[in-house]
């Protein structure tokens, strides 16, 4: 097995979670650097892969706990969960709000564990 990436803006990648490839080749992550869960810190971050450039770059930082994320069917954003805080975000990848983050849902009955576009219009 290869390593694509062990570090971010000079940061080991401690714990990374919820991978999802854009045609483009770029690749999406989670990481969190210090088990945010449980200290109830924002210790989480975003990151993208360039395959093409074999660069790694931190799209967001301060998430608690992050944990899953899926890129939008037409691949113009990605939703991503944060677990302790019972919500999940969307992160716009392409377009006129690329770069931007609004809130996706929250107040969730329950922890979210991973996320997952189901093809039919739901996550």
């Amino acid at each position: 097995m290869d390593v694509l990436a062990d570090e971010a803006e000079s940061v080991k990648l401690k714990l990374t979670d919820g991978i999802d490839v854009a045609e483009d080749g770029v690749i999406y992550s989670l990481d969190d650097l210090k088990l945010g869960f449980l200290e109830g810190k924002p210790h989480g971050r975003l990151l993208s892969y360039d395959l093409a450039t074999s660069s790694t770059t931190v799209l967001l930082s301060h998430l608690y706990y992050p944990n899953g994320l899926s890129l939008s069917p037409l691949r113009e954003h990605l939703v991503f969960s944060e677990t302790p805080l019972r919500r999940c975000s969307k992160y716009y990848t392409r377009g006129e709000k690329r770069g931007n983050v609004e809130l996706f849902v929250q107040g969730l009955p329950s922890i979210p564990d991973n996320i997952r576009y189901d093809g039919e219009g739901h996550y």
